[in-house]
């Protein structure tokens, strides 16, 4: 609550009389002191009272374009806010977009009829997932206070939007391209095959399998599957980042969204999910594939920049070491015997020769996990050291691997570190 310069003034007024009154020992002055003090605490009490009515009187109603949309993509939106009319406050209102989306306009609103505002605004998602609207942001004023209330009940958030993923091939990072949680393999629907049935779409599905007439009858996003189709469950890994490189909120929430939509994806494709949480070289939390859905979430909605306390900066990458080997030698560019001085440097430190500890606890996990393919998320941004590890483990033990980094610079960088190992697909989040 931000008292006006009505609310101010009463206040100065107030501490001058008692001050006077006070000095002079007047009576009447500190009487006349004490009756402003009381007004201005009794207008408190009474907006106080109307804004807590107003809030609790305030519904929404959106109209928006669609529902499924695809990520990236430019959405509409009227939002109709009623509230009571014979409040004695002047109200305003703002549209909370959802935490994922980015701004394309300012928001206009205008006057409908008593107690009742129209807005209109546009957004774009920048993440895949299900997600929905802020809720409303409401000011209200009188002459003497105003205030500003964020109201995130769940019937002010309501129509969920379901947005389906923009991925990005990157040619020449990795070995791959598509969508999808490879599963053991991309599934598509092959020239041939009959459909066996239809299912709601799941984040992670790949959209070549989506079937967009049924999709638009019913208003929700629907795929065929074939016979024969099959695919096991992903063993997903969340990288987070040091406090220190730690992204903008924003950056970091859609990060976050687009890893609950891929447990959520699997949880409810297989009924499990192996989950290993990790900073850098120390695993901060692994969730089974028996663990229930309960214990799943609970540990997604904890996950945020840490404090990491293992980094593996001094560890040397024999495959991509080899590599800039092969590359000197084939330009024909190797002064002073540099290639012979680091291969024996490799032979000496690298490969499995030496134990990293870390890699050991992912070998462990990896195993116990029973999946058929490894799904690593990723922000990309500091020491990457552990991400080869992982990557190699998880080829070591016959499994592929997606790594999905945030932002095309995040992307490009895992893509240049794992070219050397052809490791998996690499896209961009």
């Amino acid at each position: 609550m931000k008292p006006s310069p009505a609310a101010e003034g009463g206040a100065v007024l107030a501490v001058a009389l008692a001050a006077y009154a006070l000095i002079f020992d007047d009576l009447a002055g500190l009487l006349a002191a004490g009756t402003v003090l009381f007004f201005l605490v009794f207008r408190g009490a009474v907006f106080l009272h109307g804004i807590s009515h107003l809030a609790a009187t305030i519904s929404v109603e959106r109209a928006v374009g669609k529902r499924i949309v695809r990520q990236g993509s430019l959405l509409a939106v009227e939002t109709n806010v009623s509230y009571d009319p014979g409040t004695a406050l002047a109200v305003a209102v703002e549209d909370l977009i959802p935490a994922v989306a980015v701004a394309a306009s300012e928001q206009k609103s205008r006057v409908v009829g008593p107690g009742r505002v129209a807005l209109r605004h546009s957004f774009r998602v920048m993440a895949a997932g299900d997600t929905s609207f802020g809720g409303i942001e409401l000011v209200a004023k009188d002459p003497f206070f105003s205030a500003t209330l964020s109201l995130r009940k769940p019937a002010l958030k309501n129509p969920a939007l379901r947005v389906t993923p923009q991925v990005l091939p990157l040619s020449g990072r990795g070995k791959g391209h598509g969508s999808g949680d490879e599963e053991g393999g991309s599934l598509r629907l092959l020239k041939g095959q009959e459909t066996r049935g239809y299912r709601e779409y799941i984040t992670g599905d790949s959209l070549d399998l989506v079937d967009w007439k049924l999709s638009a009858k019913y208003g929700e996003m629907y795929v065929r599957e074939a016979e024969g189709l099959s695919g096991g469950r992903p063993f997903i890994v969340v990288d987070l980042p040091d406090r220190n490189d730690a992204p903008e909120r924003d950056a970091f929430d859609r990060y976050a969204l687009a890893v609950n939509g891929a447990v959520q994806g699997s949880f409810t494709k297989f009924g499990s999910c192996p989950l290993l949480i990790l900073s850098g070289g120390d695993i901060v939390t692994y969730i089974p594939p028996g663990a229930g859905e309960k214990e799943l979430f609970q540990t997604l909605a904890g996950i945020r920049p840490v404090e990491r306390s293992v980094h593996l900066y001094r560890y040397l990458d024999p495959a991509m070491a080899r590599a800039r080997i092969r590359a000197l030698r084939r330009e024909g560019a190797d002064p002073g015997g540099f290639g012979e001085s680091l291969s024996s440097t490799i032979s000496a430190f690298g490969g499995d020769s030496v134990p990293v500890i870390f890699r050991q606890q992912v070998a462990r996990v990896m195993r116990s996990s029973g999946a058929a393919s490894v799904l690593l998320y990723t922000t990309a941004l500091g020491d990457l050291s552990h991400i080869v590890q992982v990557v190699q483990e998880a080829q070591r033990q016959g499994m592929p691997v997606t790594v999905r980094a945030s932002g095309p610079a995040g992307a490009g960088a895992v893509g240049r570190m794992l070219a050397a190992h052809e490791a998996a697909t690499v896209e961009e989040v």
